[in-house]
């Protein structure tokens, strides 16, 4: 066998593994005090990526319609030049320019019509007219529209966050939908440590996103992170235990260690202790620069 034909079987198998993962969808499944850790494998389910990408665009189309309307109004009502107002108000910063040449090379769409006045049949002065009339009613519509669409932001992420997870029937006949589990817990000290299932999908191959992975992390008493940056390891869960056994003068402690690469994989392990096993001891602030 050739090194080309090698080389392209590897491409084939790593882009079939790609393919694999990006239809891969996983959750963990509350039932009081059962959690069902859930995978599926399917070509349903929507593109995730391309709805935020079309939402991410229509604002953007939003605001830059609605800027270049402004700036025409404000040319028209200062000139007598149609053609001048209109150049003055297609010229766009060069912030914009980038951010929408991302969209455009790919996905090649446009997701709102531009307006363009027929005025053959009319004086130039009933064009700038009806011209000032048009600008300013699509002002105040696109204004309203962008507080609209700003305002469902967060409906948006919610959205996108359970249209990532599975969603069916379990044996059983019940059915299995993304969850938005509410931790009550006491008084201890709370850390801003991110929710697990929103990070989950980032960490679907984790170890932790694993049956075995959470089952080890429950039956755990000390659970510490480990780096090849530092030398030291990080008392995630069960520093009390390490404490007591230092006062007591044990040089040696049993605990469960988790490798970790980047700060995020640490924010990752931290949240599946938060969630099930008890409110880790630290925010891992400390391995930032992981």
């Amino acid at each position: 066998m050739s090194n080309k034909v090698r080389k392209a079987q590897k491409r084939k198998v790593k882009l079939q593994k790609r393919q694999k993962s990006s239809r891969e969808r996983i959750a963990i499944h509350h039932d009081g005090e059962t959690r069902t850790l859930i995978q599926q494998h399917t070509d349903k389910g929507y593109d995730v990526q391309m709805v935020r990408d079309f939402l991410e665009q229509l604002l953007l189309e939003l605001r830059v319609q609605h800027y270049e309307n402004l700036k025409a109004l404000r040319a028209l009502e200062s000139t007598n030049d149609m053609k001048q107002a209109y150049a003055a108000a297609a010229e766009p910063s060069d912030s914009i320019i980038n951010q929408m040449t991302v969209f455009q090379s790919k996905y090649a769409t446009a997701l709102m019509a531009s307006n363009v006045i027929d005025g053959d049949d009319a004086t130039e002065r009933e064009v700038k007219e009806f011209a000032k009339e048009l600008l300013q009613t699509n002002i105040e519509r696109r204004d309203s529209q962008i507080g609209h669409l700003e305002a469902l932001q967060d409906l948006f992420e919610e959205a996108l966050m359970c249209a990532r997870v599975p969603f069916g029937i379990d044996r059983d006949g019940n059915p299995v939908g993304p969850q938005r589990v509410h931790r009550v817990v006491g008084d201890e000290e709370q850390f801003g440590i991110p929710d697990y299932d929103e990070l989950l999908p980032r960490f679907k191959e984790h170890p932790m996103a694993t049956v075995n992975g959470i089952h080890e992390l429950k039956e755990a008493a000390v659970i510490v992170a480990t780096s090849a940056i530092y030398e030291e390891l990080l008392v995630l869960y069960g520093a009390d235990i390490v404490e007591r056994a230092r006062d007591e003068g044990e040089r040696e402690v049993r605990a469960f260690p988790v490798e970790v690469s980047s700060f995020e994989e640490l924010q990752f392990v931290l949240s599946a202790i938060q969630k099930f096993v008890g409110p880790p001891d630290t925010d891992g602030e400390s391995w930032r620069d992981l």
